[in-house]
């Protein structure tokens, strides 16, 4: 399986692209802004992007998913919960100084322990709210996407945004991830890679 990080935006977004192989379909995580980087690395790279999995709609995950769709006519996936994030994201953008245009509408709204299907390639959903109402992650082959729920080093995302909750985002990395195998590795939106063992150590030590 290749897993494909571009760094995206003025916030370092982590952008993943996920397929069996070159030349196969594609899932694109993430999109937060730079389209055309990220469709020069799938032209490289001979993917098709089918699918646009959204962990949660802040303005530095979504900004790209308009010309993204336009380009391959993906399949745009995220929670119902945060279709409010993504409706307002016009004015996300303005609250940062920052224009664009609004998000085409969302194709299909996954819930917790769904299964998104491309070719071989099966996503379980994870709803993990916290950061966001509609916050999840994406569990596939021993690797999670978890957008912004958790990071590198003991960070975890942060609550104090409209819909943030930190009890909510407690409850999410204690019962949805780090219940997971220690040696299932963390893609984050965010920072560099980690792993369920490490920041349950982390959390577990402070």
């Amino acid at each position: 399986m290749i897993v494909q990080g571009v760094t995206v935006g003025v916030n370092e977004t982590n952008c993943y692209l996920v397929a069996e192989n070159k030349g196969c379909q594609a899932a694109v995580i993430d999109p937060g802004d730079d389209a055309e980087i990220i469709l020069e690395r799938c032209s490289l790279l001979d993917l098709s992007i089918r699918k646009i999995l959204i962990t949660h709609c802040h303005w530095d995950h979504i900004g790209a998913v308009r010309e993204i769709k336009e380009a391959t006519l993906a399949e745009i996936c995220c929670h119902r919960r945060d279709l409010p994030l993504y409706n307002a994201l016009i004015e996300q953008l303005a609250f940062v100084g920052m224009d664009g245009k609004p998000p085409p509408p969302v194709d299909r709204f996954v819930a917790d322990d769904d299964v998104v299907e491309l070719g071989g390639l099966r996503f379980a959903v994870l709803h993990t709210p916290g950061h966001s109402p509609g916050s999840v992650s994406y569990l596939i082959d021993g690797i999670l996407f978890s957008g912004d729920v958790i990071f590198e080093g003991g960070s975890v995302g942060r609550t104090d945004l409209p819909g943030g909750s930190a009890s909510e985002l407690k409850s999410s990395i204690t019962r949805r991830i780090f219940t997971l195998p220690s040696e299932t590795i963390i893609y984050p939106g965010h920072g560099p890679r980690t792993t369920v063992g490490r920041e349950r150590d982390f959390a577990f030590s402070a």
